[in-house]
């Protein structure tokens, strides 16, 4: 016999009412009597689970969804109705509008139907079709449908949902707050068809792969966002936003090779050999060769975690280790992209499980976990109330036989609640129920035993509820099998503590049926007895307690981080995205959890001196070396070919755990680091990139990186982008092994190291001043200074400037600023700095004013960090100055049409020419004379920014610059020689000068 629960105190938070005034949608169920779990002879090809089993196979087969099936709603007011039916799908009803005779080409089988947020819609799972004939092998699948006008006296719709996988199996689908579809499938990781099926871990069956996301609303995207080795099951949205659904975990060796090895009888071994055929393959490639597993070659391809106890050659060779079985159903958690991927709320075996060993045999301080109190190992069809946000409730079941029924339980489990205040309350009666096939006895009387909780919105409960005696199993015949379990929608009621079935009210008064259908290639029938109902679900319009959309931040402790390094968090984060990685993050490793007492907790960095000891360390007490961090990515690269089957018989992959190797690139390169490991930080920190979407786990070894010292228990996924702080392993609930209050909040110096790693391969550059000096006219209204990145432009970067007083001052000569210059990412373009500088009307001495960059973000500074800028006169009025001095430079006759000397020259014509101002005998006057019968002029311009006219005229009235330039070859720079176009004459008369103007 099996308990399925233990130990349990009753619940009594809520007193439920037994009349169901609300409208519920539903599915009937042909029935799967056997669910067969190949255990006695370990012959994978003799497993038999269906989809209603915990353990379901959600392949589309008759065998596993017999048709005949159907949606249907019951009214608040008592009627029922064949949805399915009256949108048009399904083959012939019965007068009572359930499935008749043969189920063929039209026949449906439904399941899993969830309410849209708005209560006006729902999507379901169903497959359409199966077999006509004995001898049609069509393969059919699970697709997702939503249904509308569904209310009474409307004609129902139902839509196929467009973008799912078409040629795989999706169910259990949700609406999550962005309208957006959550859904389990069993379509391969990145949609790999040489993948197909994956295999779960314990009975190498086909699972599904995890949860995918399908955004209609983006151009149908579709991305998988937890990926389960074994499976998941009946995701939603929890009142704070969570995607809250069931994980099986089974991250154990693969029994069946075990198995297909020569038992060594000599120890004990009494298995006999299998011909399961397991072989392990090269890589995930469709093309890739394998390895067929062997007695010799067993221990090569089958070494983690810890053996099975019954493998006990594999436990000699290790080091006093106790074996592991290890097979879970618990609620986890998640972000609707897949993020803070874990147990709810952080809970764990040490919460939920009853008992557990411990991993090593010579360590007497560790202990078997014995805890009492009320206790499971699976709990399937997790649903929330909506009377009460944070209270959850589950089935407790068998792994198998009952069709995932048994004892209802409820938990609080808001989303602040510390898991150490986890109480598992018993709903309805804890039962035992018998399996025949063991050889156990039926029981007496038969139990009520209960699957799919549905607390409805006015505070009662509903439930799934049958009357067992045994694990069911076929009381009919071959070809018109019959199920020992009658499954109905029950209302509960009180009585005593707990509650149960209320069997004097039946809200549905199912009708016997009649059917036929083919499965494995036979003719089967069903008849005398109704279908089952399962999977209720109230119709509610939620639409005012939907939550936000909740999203993963980074922690603030490794935020500080990236500070500090000078990273640029979003950016770092995108280039994880873009590459579909993430980045797992440990401050401490030598804390853990206080409750963990299976796994060494007295630990220290092997080469530093951190470590943490129990507060119960005794002198003499084992403390263990931790040196390395070893990652182990999800390899679906275990087949088999059993023995009787065809080549390609039994297709699809199992995971496997294997050391990190995809972007082992993306990390320092440690010399003596273990396979897919990471080294330890002296202050026990480990920071690694990891694979995104695909299931990883890890294991701390010891400084050799030879001996595995603790084991994460768990695949956990990772989301692409997702920085995830683990920051202790166990992590700490409320205290840790030495009685610290919350968990370490040290900078992690692994971080640090990889991101600086990071940092190099991705430099952001450096930024400083295009030049370290910079001249400006003060009559140029601003100046400008250029700022350069360089050597780098990943992610953004920022610097602040700030001008200074030189000899020039703010306010007086310019004016002061100061600023930011900003680059995004990639961007190298120069930044500029702008000055406004003042045009005073007193000439004077050239001034400056120092330009200063400083605190950049991101990028660094180069060597150019402060610029001079000089504030230049004017060219004309510095030559005042140099030549007269601040008093003849200011004095009116220094204006440019003055004369300073009275040498008959404009100052400006002086400062044209090359004259000096306050010089007389220094004119250097343009000369002309007659050539001909044409005046020409010759002057030399020795300065730039001035222009000089050659103007000539008949009258002193009109002027024109009709002149032609005959600068002879070779002449001086700057010497210029003119020539009237207008011939002199006896009776006209000429005149040439030369006008000069500046700006």
């Amino acid at each position: 016999m099996i308990k399925i629960l233990a130990a349990w105190v009753a619940f009594s938070a809520t007193v439920f009412a037994g009349t169901l005034n609300k409208d519920v949608l539903y599915v009937t169920q042909v029935p799967v009597p056997d669910e067969i779990l190949s255990s006695s002879n370990h012959d994978i090809t003799l497993t038999r689970m269906s989809i209603a089993s915990a353990m379901q196979n959600p392949q589309a087969t008759p065998e596993n969804a017999p048709r005949g099936g159907a949606l249907w709603i019951r009214y608040a007011n008592g009627t029922r109705r064949n949805l399915t039916n009256a949108a048009g799908y399904g083959g012939a009803v019965d007068a009572n509008f359930n499935a008749t005779g043969f189920q063929g080409a039209s026949s449906i089988a439904v399941a899993h139907p969830f309410m849209h947020w708005s209560g006006t819609k729902a999507i379901f799972a169903m497959v359409v079709g199966a077999p006509t004939s004995t001898s049609d092998t069509t393969v059919f699948h699970w697709q997702l449908y939503e249904i509308t006008n569904f209310a009474s006296g409307q004609t129902p719709v139902i839509t196929l949902v467009s973008g799912q996988p078409t040629n795989y199996n999706n169910v259990y689908a949700c609406y999550d707050t962005q309208d957006r579809i959550i859904f389990v499938s069993d379509a391969p990781r990145n949609l790999d068809a040489a993948l197909y099926p994956q295999l779960d871990e314990y009975l190498s069956q086909p699972t599904n792969t995890g949860l995918w996301r399908l955004d209609r609303a983006n151009g149908n995207e579709l991305v998988q966002i937890v990926h389960t080795p074994s499976g998941a099951f009946s995701p939603f949205i929890d009142s704070a936003g969570r995607v809250i659904f069931v994980q099986w975990d089974h991250l154990s060796r693969d029994v069946f090779a075990t198995y297909d090895r020569v038992p060594n009888t000599s120890i004990g071994e009494t298995w006999t050999q299998t011909s399961n055929g397991n072989r392990t393959y090269d890589s995930e490639a469709a093309n890739s060769g394998y390895t067929a597993g062997t007695t010799a070659n067993y221990a090569t391809y089958n070494n983690y975690p810890e053996p099975r106890n019954f493998d006990k050659t594999a436990l000699a060779a290790g080091v006093n280790i106790n074996g592991l079985a290890f097979n879970q159903f618990f609620p986890w958690e998640c972000r609707e992209d897949g993020s803070s991927h874990e147990v709810q709320n952080h809970a764990g075996r040490h919460e939920i499980s009853p008992s557990f060993t411990k991993s090593f045999t010579d360590d007497p301080v560790l202990v078997n976990s014995t805890a009492t109190g009320n206790r499971t190992v699976h709990m399937f069809n997790v649903v929330e109330d909506p009377v009460t946000p944070g209270r959850f409730y589950a089935t407790s079941i068998p792994e198998f036989g009952t069709h995932s029924a048994g004892s209802l339980l409820s938990y609080d489990l808001g989303i602040s609640t510390n898991p150490d205040s986890l109480t598992l309350n018993l709903v309805t009666p804890f039962v035992n129920v018998p399996n025949t096939a063991l050889g156990q006895s039926p029981l007496g009387s038969p139990v009520s035993i209960y699957r799919n909780p549905t607390p409805l919105s006015d505070g009662t409960l509903l439930a799934v509820h049958t009357l067992a005696d045994q694990y069911d199993n076929n009381s009919g015949t071959a070809t018109s099998p019959k199920s020992r379990y009658s499954f109905r929608l029950r209302m509960l009621i009180l009585s005593g503590a707990t509650y149960v079935a209320d069997t004097s009210n039946n809200p549905t008064s199912p009708a016997n049926v009649s059917l036929s259908y083919i499965a494995n290639g036979q003719t089967l029938t069903y008849s005398g007895a109704p279908l089952w109902e399962l999977d209720p679900v109230e119709v509610l319009n939620r639409s005012a307690s939907k939550p936000a959309q909740l999203n993963s931040a980074i922690a603030s402790v490794e935020q500080g981080v990236f500070d500090s390094v000078g990273v640029h968090a979003p950016t770092f984060q995108n280039y994880l995205k873009t590459r579909n990685l993430a980045v797992v993050v440990n401050r401490n490793s030598t804390h853990r959890d206080a409750a963990d007492k299976q796994q060494p907790f007295n630990l220290k960095v092997s080469w530093s001196s951190t470590q943490t000891l129990s507060s119960t360390y005794q002198n003499g007490d084992k403390i263990y070396d931790i040196g390395y961090l070893q990652i182990l990515q999800s390899d679906a690269i275990r087949g088999y070919q059993p023995a009787g089957l065809p080549a390609g018989g039994w297709p699809g992959r199992r995971i496997m755990p294997m050391p990190l190797h995809q972007n082992l690139s993306e990390m320092p390169t440690v010399q003596g680091t273990p396979s897919g490991a990471v080294k330890l930080g002296t202050d026990g920190s480990w920071a690694a990139v990891v694979p995104a979407r695909r299931a990883v786990s890890w294991h701390l070894m010891d400084g050799t990186g030879t001996k595995s010292v603790i084991k994460e228990r768990y695949w956990v996924n990772f989301a692409p982008g997702e920085v995830r702080t683990c920051a202790v392993c166990h992590g700490v609930n409320t205290k840790d092994q030495a009685n610290n209050l919350g968990v370490p909040t040290n900078a992690p110096q692994a971080l640090v190291d990889l991101l600086n790693f990071w940092k190099g391969n991705n430099p952001p550059g450096a930024v400083q001043h295009a030049s370290p000096s910079a001249i400006a006219q003060k009559n140029a209204g601003t100046a400008s200074l250029t700022v350069t990145r360089t050597g780098g432009s990943t992610g953004p970067a920022t610097v602040s400037y700030t001008t200074a007083n030189g000899i020039a001052t703010a306010g007086a000569d310019y004016t002061a600023v100061s600023g930011l210059l900003s680059w995004l990412d990639g961007d190298t373009a120069p930044k500029t700095i702008s000055i406004p500088v003042a045009n005073t009307a007193t000439i004077g001495a050239s001034k400056n004013l120092s330009v200063t960059l400083s605190s950049p973000l991101y990028a660094s500074l180069g060597g150019a960090t402060t610029a001079t800028l000089t504030i230049n006169e004017t060219p004309f009025n510095a030559w005042l100055y140099t030549n007269l001095g601040a008093a003849g430079a200011n004095a009116p006759t220094a204006a440019p049409a003055g004369d300073a000397d009275n040498d008959g020259l404009a100052n400006l014509v002086e400062y044209a020419l090359g004259s000096l101002p306050g010089n007389a005998a220094s004119a250097n006057a343009p000369t002309s004379r007659l050539n001909g019968s044409h005046l020409e002029m010759t002057y030399t311009s020795q300065q730039s920014g001035v222009t000089c006219i050659p103007e000539v005229s008949g009258d002193l009235v009109t002027w024109t610059t009709d002149t032609t330039d005959v600068t002879p070859g070779g002449s001086p720079a700057g010497m210029k020689v003119v020539r009237d176009n207008v011939a002199s004459t006896a009776s006209s008369w000429r005149f040439i000068r030369l006008r000069v103007t500046m700006p």
